[in-house]
């Protein structure tokens, strides 16, 4: 299912939001999963691994996009 626009939008907002608050610099690349993730499925990045607990949009940001 893809995420509603407006849901996307707060979902944005509270994340530039929060990047502020953690004094992240502006070299910081915001990506936001255009898909609702579904409960039960798994991602995997490197060694780490995290099942959704529910429907999630999935938030990533890339401290050091180069």
């Amino acid at each position: 299912m893809k995420v509603n626009e407006d849901v996307k939008a707060k979902i944005k907002k509270n994340a530039l939001e929060s990047l502020k608050l953690y004094e992240i610099g502006r070299r910081t690349n915001l990506h936001i999963y255009n898909e609702v993730l579904p409960k039960g499925q798994v991602l995997n990045a490197a060694e780490l691994s995290v099942k959704v607990e529910q429907e999630t949009v999935f938030v990533f940001h890339d401290c050091a996009p180069n």
